[in-house]
């Protein structure tokens, strides 16, 4: 019987002991652990004559990571951790896992396909025909073209890119028009819809790039660049002249002519300002936070055929 009051005791002290150990469960909130950011300022580069594409990591400065392809012929796109590869070769578009440096399922597109990146969204224009297709690039492995009807058709010369938030602007370059497709934020395609450019000049292929959410429009052979807005001028030297890459929201276009690299102003203020010039290489340029900036020398005539693509 003496023994009963420790038996007691024991079992309220386990009892105690329980509900002390259930509340620390509930309100402790753990040791910090280190998170993987994907979007670090890291440059995807590639080395067509070893097949190779590579992650750089800026911090670090070495290159953390590589993966090999299965041609020469191809070419990346990156948006923030969102990396595809477009093998030209083999007609494919394959998105890349950066955190574990892998492909994933290839998608075959047109021959004559071009691919636009922006945010979320991928777009595809068969140059060929002018069929638009605009697929989220989570979609990308299971897509299949031929399955899928485009979400415009918009003839020969026809031009596509993606504004950094994932809306796509697309240049029917015979109807004078520019075609905007809007998306959610998984970049799932909404219904598009068509705006007014003027007329165009077919002798050479017209371009489209966006600035923000301007689509802006380089009509190289009538030597102007318009945006549906009504905005409309004329650029000195535009024969053989590149439009920029799709950046950030800015109050100007960056054009490299053969000679210079022209900033045309694209907003109502910046348009009373005279656009100054620099000299530049005829490549695409880049806005870089909204800034545009001459490309670096041609990749082409580089070591190895080593390259870089944008940084995120």
């Amino acid at each position: 019987m003496r023994a009963r009051p420790k038996t007691l005791a024991s079992a309220a002290g386990v009892t105690v002991g329980v509900i002390a150990i259930t509340t620390m469960a509930f309100t402790y909130e753990g040791f910090p652990t280190t998170k993987v950011d994907l979007n670090d300022g890291g440059v995807w580069i590639t080395k067509s004559s070893s097949l190779l594409v590579g992650h750089f990591n800026n911090e670090s400065t070495i290159l953390d990571g590589g993966l090999r392809t299965t041609s020469e012929n191809y070419d990346i796109l990156q948006a923030a951790a969102n990396v595809l590869v477009v093998d030209q070769s083999a007609s494919t578009v394959t998105a890349v896992d950066p955190a574990r440096v892998s492909l994933g399922d290839s998608t075959v597109i047109p021959s004559s396909a071009k691919v636009a990146l922006g945010a979320e969204t991928a777009a595809i224009l068969d140059e060929k025909s002018g069929d638009l297709w605009v697929v989220p690039v989570k979609g990308i492995a299971s897509f299949e073209i031929e399955a899928t009807e485009p979400i415009a058709e918009l003839g020969e010369n026809s031009d596509v890119t993606v504004a950094d938030d994932g809306t796509v602007f697309a240049l029917s370059a015979e109807k004078g028009e520019v075609v905007t497709v809007p998306v959610d934020h998984e970049g799932v395609p909404g219904d598009s819809s068509a705006a007014s450019v003027g007329e165009l000049d077919l002798s050479e292929r017209p371009t489209i790039t966006a600035v923000g959410r301007t689509p802006v429009v380089f009509d190289e052979a009538a030597g102007v660049v318009t945006t549906p807005g009504g905005f409309r001028t004329e650029v000195a030297g535009a024969k053989d002249a590149v439009l920029q890459q799709a950046s950030a929201e800015t109050d100007a276009v960056a054009i490299a002519t053969p000679s210079a690299l022209v900033r045309v102003p694209s907003t109502a203020a910046s348009r009373r300002r005279p656009p100054p010039a620099a000299p530049a290489p005829r490549r695409h340029p880049c806005g870089c936070g909204g800034a545009p900036t001459a490309p670096g020398p041609d990749p082409r005539r580089s070591s190895a055929n080593a390259r870089v693509t944008r940084t995120t």
